[in-house]
Order: C-alpha cells, then structure tokens, then sequence
C-alpha cells in the first residue's frame, strides 16, 4: 500500500529538501544546517508514492539545491509540485523560467512588506528591490502564485493595507494573500504569536472589512457544512479564509459570502463559484490549488498551534501533512515533533561541552 492510500486524508503534503538557507533570519521556525539533505534518489523514490495531490517543495530555502529542476520534474509528473521560497534566487529571469520549463506552476512567495525596514528587523538584511524583481519574473512567466506574509507583533502589522492593494493590483498571478503569525518554533521559539483571532482583528483595523461580514463568512461556511454530508468548508483554530471584492468595490465591501447572505447562492456567478469549489474539494476533479473568481481576492489566515495550544480533535481532522522519516503527519503535530527533537540535541550538545 502506497502512501497515498495510506494517508488518503492528505490533499496536500510538505516536503522539506533541505535545511540549508541564504537567510539568517532571527523569526524562522526551521534552524538552517539542522538536518541533512534528503538525497536525489530518495526524492525519487518518494515521488513515486503520491499521485493527484498538491506537494510542497519547502525547506530551509530549497532553491539552493542545484538539482531543484529535476526535482520539480519528478512530482510534477502525477502531482501539483508548490514551491515555498523566500524568492531571492527567482530574481534571476533565467532560474525562473528553468523552473518553469520543469513543471513549475505555483509558488509560495514570501513578502513581508515594502519597506526594507522591515526586511531588516524580520529577514536581516535590505531585500525589497529583489524581492520586486522576482515578482516581475514571475509575473513575465505567467506563475500562480500566494503572497505569503509573516506577521511579526510590532514589526509589519501597519504593512498590510499595502500588501492588499498590491494583491489586487496583481490579480492575475496573485491568486491568494496569506498572512500568517510568526510561530513560537526554532529560533522564534521565545516569542509570542498572534491567534488568529488577533490576526483578523488587525486586518479590520486596517482595511475597513468589518467583523460582522467574517461573521456572515463563519455562518454561510457552517450553514453550507450543514446541508451537505460532507465538510466542504473545514472550520478550524488555526486557520480562517475568506474572500473580498476587487479592488473598485473596497474599502468596506464585505467578505465572501457577501452581504445578502445564502441569498448570493442565487446568482449565476456565486452558484459557479461554489460548484467549482465543491468539485475540487469533494472530487479532486480540478488539481489547481484554487477554486478562484476573478472578482475576488482569496485572504487566507494562519496561527500555528504550538505544544501549549495544540487541539488534538483538529490535529486528527488535517488535511495537510508533513513528510518526516518515511511518514507523513499531521502538519503542525510534525513540525512540534521536530522542536522537541532539536530541543533534545540542543540538551545533549550544551552537556558535551
């Protein structure tokens, strides 16, 4: 049995390839050098176990591995291969296009702001001007992408009104902005994080979308669980998504599922919206990451649980795993596991000296 089978509950998995990063950022919840590579041949092997899923390419910084091409190569084959990037490397036009002719199509792109302030507190060093130029790239090259934001208490909350914007402005190859908090993990592991609770609150402070609208979200998604036998919409702790109108209509317009409520079921676009999201989510008929409308911009937000907050009732019901010594886990139960154990060996080390 494969371990697709085995884990059928999984529509998407990540894959770390390496630890190794050209950042020393003082926020990550990976430690850079902590593992080694997994090797070509074993990449290859874990290929052949997933089929008609979303595989996440992550690491570390996996475009630092020389043989990242053949490895897009060998998922994108029966799967959809994402790959999760800080995206310094992508501002090299060339790179991005030999990705691309290797099955790349979507990208986890992390932006944390447009301010090199910014860069500096969160990432260590000045990086807009390539992080600019590697968006252009992939926007050249026709990428999906998710703006992937990491939202640091003090740092870069006054930044997303300008993501946002820059989200609509881009909306043929941004298909999503993910905001997500800075997990109390790895070197950020003394830190506090936002909830996402927390998280949804600044984004009404800052972008005139109103709590009653995610409300109207939360219910219409709840509503919709109910009337069908099967969790189309998941509802968790951890994370929130919803959507808002083009860029004309804001601000103040309210979320997916609009202000008419279930009543918006009743127009034509809104019926097609959510049939196409039935589809993928029930029958896996469409392998693209997005049910998307070209109206809208899909905000999805993040907090991952740590040990002191972990739900274990949810943990069981993910749908996203996390490839770790020949398994794979529940996403953020693994990445918990792997803190305990550098943890342990951190122990182990101090006691050697």
């Amino acid at each position: 049995m494969t371990l697709r089978n085995k884990h059928a509950r999984y529509d998407k998995v990540m894959l770390d390839i390496t630890t190794k990063c050209n950042l020393d950022c003082k926020i990550c919840y990976r430690v850079p050098g902590s593992a080694k590579d997994i090797p070509l041949d074993n990449l290859e092997q874990i290929s052949k176990e997933f089929q008609g899923i979303i595989i996440s390419i992550c690491g570390g910084e996996p475009t630092l591995r020389p043989d990242l091409p053949e490895i897009i190569n060998m998922f994108s084959q029966n799967n959809t291969v994402f790959l999760i990037t800080n995206g310094i490397l992508l501002a090299n036009y060339h790179y991005a296009l030999k990705l691309k002719q290797n099955g790349l199509r979507y990208v986890s792109f992390s932006l944390n702001g447009f301010s090199d302030d910014t860069y500096k507190k969160i990432n260590g060093k000045a990086l807009l001007d390539k992080k600019l130029a590697a968006l252009n790239n992939l926007m050249r090259l026709n990428y999906r992408i998710i703006l992937s934001v990491l939202l640091v208490p003090g740092v870069n909350e006054k930044e997303i009104n300008g993501l946002i914007d820059y989200a609509f402005q881009h909306k043929r190859f941004i298909k999503e902005l993910r905001i997500r908090s800075a997990a109390p993990l790895g070197r950020f592991a003394a830190n506090r994080k936002y909830s996402v609770a927390e998280i949804l609150n600044i984004l009404c402070r800052h972008n005139g979308i109103t709590k009653s609208a995610l409300e109207r979200t939360r219910k219409f998604k709840k509503t919709i669980n109910c009337l069908s036998p099967f969790n189309i919409f998941p509802i968790r702790s951890c994370f929130f998504d919803f959507y808002i109108r083009s860029l004309e209509s804001r601000p103040g317009a309210p979320p997916f599922p609009f202000s008419g409520g279930l009543s918006g079921l009743l127009r034509p676009r809104e019926i097609y919206f959510l049939y196409n999201a039935a589809r993928k989510i029930l029958f896996r008929i469409d392998t693209k990451p997005w049910a998307h409308n070209e109206t809208m911009l899909k905000i999805g937000v993040r907090s991952w649980p740590d040990e002191t907050d972990i739900n274990m009732y949810e943990i069981d019901r993910c749908n996203t795993g996390y490839y770790m010594d020949g398994r794979v886990l529940p996403f953020c139960y693994a990445n918990i596991i792997k803190e305990k154990k550098r943890l342990l060996k951190q122990k182990k080390d101090e006691k050697k000296l």
